[in-house]
């Protein structure tokens, strides 16, 4: 089987000749991915291309059409090689907010502040999505 088949085999509840593999956020057909355009990284994407079952994820902004009932900010600043931002969305008379932090040296967004804290939040969050993903 390929890559293809075997995926395809484990959504339709068939038997795979073996257990898919994935490397999760590590894709070898993601031209636009970080560890595909640095030569430190060649030999193992090439064995990510080789060995593994591809999962390709992906982010896509989805607009919501409830977004405009709501008010929402963005600030961004910098400690020190941190890039921090702060979400904010008035959804009703709630606010949430959302504080994530990114090292200039890392790969990673680290969620500091989740906008969910009670029940209430977890209400309005349901009503004040502004983006999608897929993935």
């Amino acid at each position: 089987m390929n890559s293809t088949e075997r995926l395809l085999a484990c959504l339709r509840g068939q038997l795979p000749d073996r257990v898919p593999i994935s490397t999760y956020e590590l894709v070898g057909w993601n031209a636009e991915a970080w560890e595909n355009g640095d030569p430190s990284y060649r030999r193992l994407m090439d064995l990510v291309r080789e060995k593994t079952d591809c999962l390709y994820m992906c982010s896509v902004g989805v607009p919501n059409v409830r977004a405009k009932d709501h008010d929402a900010t963005v600030e961004r600043w910098d400690e020190g090689a941190q890039q921090v931002t702060r979400r904010t969305v008035r959804a009703g008379r709630r606010i949430l907010t959302t504080v994530t932090s990114r090292s200039e040296d890392v790969m990673t967004v680290w969620k500091r502040e989740h906008p969910v804290k009670d029940l209430g939040d977890l209400a309005a969050s349901s009503r004040a999505t502004t983006r999608g993903t897929c993935g």
